[in-house]
């Protein structure tokens, strides 16, 4: 079996133990849920993680890695490796390569930059401003329409701040050191 656990983009403790605790938090996996071999425990809980970079063969191994976990966890880890991350990988942000995460970083700053730079993002005052204005003078389509572009923009603005801090605090979490994963 591939040795998942070395190519995971974090610093592990050097013990298994240490190693799957940190895994499972990442994952957020309760540590109750973990049990079984450590050793195909940890695989496993590394081969989730780099599930949606791998290649068939290797997802195969994943899969049996995960097969030999007890139902409950075996559950979690298909819903992490299959579920989460190829709908929309930045769901799990911890399947994404930090390649992954250095362009999605660059893609929200732009957008981030854009919205301020045009002043497009009305903020909440705008949005209230516009909610004011339609109760004060009556909804007309013109005021509708603004107060909807307007809760859109501030919409769209506010999950790309959200993502970008997301992106940004995984980047930190992999910089970690080995034993500032959890308290063990």
């Amino acid at each position: 079996m591939t040795e998942f656990s070395s190519r995971v983009p974090y610093a592990l403790p050097d013990n298994r133990t240490g190693a799957i605790e940190a895994l499972a938090e990442i994952l957020d996996i309760p540590m109750p849920e973990i049990a079984g071999d450590g050793t195909s425990t940890l695989q496993a809980l590394a081969g989730t993680i780099l599930y949606r970079n791998l290649e068939q063969r290797e997802r195969n191994e994943v899969m049996s890695a995960i097969r030999q976990q007890p139902p409950r966890l075996q559950g979690l880890l298909l819903d992490r490796a299959l579920n989460s991350t190829f709908v929309n990988p930045s769901w799990g942000m911890w399947s994404m390569t930090t390649e992954e995460l250095h362009q999605l970083i660059e893609r929200n700053e732009r957008f981030q930059r854009l919205v301020t730079i045009t002043g497009a993002n009305p903020g909440y005052v705008g949005g209230a401003a516009s909610v004011w204005h339609m109760a004060k003078a009556g909804a007309r389509a013109s005021n509708v329409a603004g107060a909807a572009a307007s809760l859109v923009i501030l919409g769209a603005s506010e999950t790309s701040a959200m993502e970008l801090n997301n992106a940004r605090e995984e980047l930190m979490n992999r910089m970690k050191p080995a034993n500032a994963n959890a308290d063990y």
